[in-house]
């Protein structure tokens, strides 16, 4: 027997935006959206051969009429945004996302342009370290900083937040320093300071005040009841991969001072293993794949089967990590549902799982679980 679940609603768990220029991108901007690197002779030389690149084209023409790429860019530059997306979004049935708005925000669009755009529910996500940055440029104080970290977290907007997000893999890996003294605290904010006193903008590293900073974050996320996303796993170039394992998380997880607060790893590959481990050892830690579904979509079933190896199935959750293009949503999206089926289909003919059983693990990993964690009931 095979579970069919082409048809079932998946909430997205983690996503980005699109841009606003999303379908006059040519041949190289479409391909950028399919690969974590910022070198253009691998996007121009190599991408086109990767088999997931491969494999989401001969998909997408299922849906889209085209033959070639350059076909593709032309179809794309004669659509509406709104028509295309809905179009794409519709087909994988995406019923919702949640949406860090923290990625590129000006080259994004809106939230209020992507409920347009999409014509589905979208929740937000604070990325954290974006704001931590702006306070440490325009507070003259860590005490200040502090005393406007929460009202800047969770200013109303025009969409309610439902969750926050930390990168700090990006910014110097894990582990998060749960030990900082204030006195170190307060010295390297005022370090910062002398750095940045000629500048408007700063990327923050590892260093007492961000890791101070961040956890005060992670305290208020908790008194707010929202959970916090974690990238874990592949990403960006600029990333040390060894340093964004998720094992080496597992202090903040053992703290009794963060054990209230839900986190959920992001990505994870090549982690996966770690990331269920975990999963099935503390209560307030859950697991998405959505970037690993898209990038290594040739291997997704093992990387369901792995998730599935010891997190139950009630900690797992459905993301895309999609962004710029609608095409990414919506080829992790179906991707996502095509390696559960096989996953479950195949537990269910080993006899492993029975019907009922494999029914309430899709429905979890797909939407249920996004739903109770980010509380969407009544929502979507």
């Amino acid at each position: 027997m095979t579970l069919d679940l082409s048809d079932t609603i998946i909430i997205d768990n983690h996503a980005h935006s699109l841009l606003k220029d999303f379908l006059q991108l040519d041949t190289l901007g479409f391909r950028r959206s399919f690969s974590e690197s910022r070198s253009l002779s691998l996007i121009s030389e190599h991408v086109n051969c990767a088999l997931h690149y491969q494999n989401m084209l001969r998909e997408l023409k299922e849906i889209v009429d085209f033959e070639t790429e350059d076909e593709l860019i032309e179809h794309r530059q004669k659509m509406s945004q709104s028509e295309y997306t809905k179009r794409l979004w519709d087909d994988s049935s995406i019923g919702a996302a949640l949406i860090d708005d923290g990625f590129a925000p000006y080259s994004m669009l809106s939230l209020s342009e992507l409920d347009h755009a999409c014509g589905r529910p979208v929740f937000r996500i604070v990325r954290i370290e974006p704001i931590l940055e702006a306070l440490i440029l325009s507070c003259k104080s860590l005490a200040e900083a502090e005393k406007k970290l929460e009202s800047e977290l969770i200013r109303p907007l025009t969409h309610r937040i439902v969750g926050m997000k930390t990168i700090a893999a990006y910014r110097g890996g894990f582990p998060i320093d749960l030990n900082v003294e204030r006195r170190s605290a307060e010295s390297s904010f005022s370090e910062l300071k002398r750095s940045t006193a000629n500048t408007t903008s700063l990327r923050i590293s590892a260093c007492p005040a961000y890791h101070h900073l961040l956890l005060c974050a992670i305290d208020i996320a908790a008194a707010n009841d929202l959970p916090v996303q974690i990238h874990t796993g592949i990403g960006d170039g600029d990333l040390d991969l060894h340093t964004a394992n998720p094992s080496l998380l597992s202090p903040l997880f053992k703290s009794k001072r963060f054990s209230t607060c839900k986190f959920v790893l992001l990505h994870c590959f090549p982690y996966v293993r770690e990331a269920s481990y975990l999963c099935s050892v503390f209560a307030n830690v859950y697991m998405d794949l959505s970037l690993s579904i898209s990038l290594a979509s040739s291997i997704a079933p093992q990387l369901f089967r792995e998730a599935l190896s010891m997190a139950p199935a009630t900690k797992i959750l459905a993301g895309t990590d999609g962004h710029s293009v609608p095409e990414t949503h919506w080829y992790a999206a179906i991707t996502t549902k095509k390696a559960l089926s096989v996953v479950l289909s195949q537990y269910l003919a080993e006899g492993y799982i029975d019907l009922a059983e494999g029914n309430q693990a899709a429905e979890s990993i797909l939407f249920r679980n996004c739903r109770q964690l980010y509380n969407l009931e009544g929502l979507v």
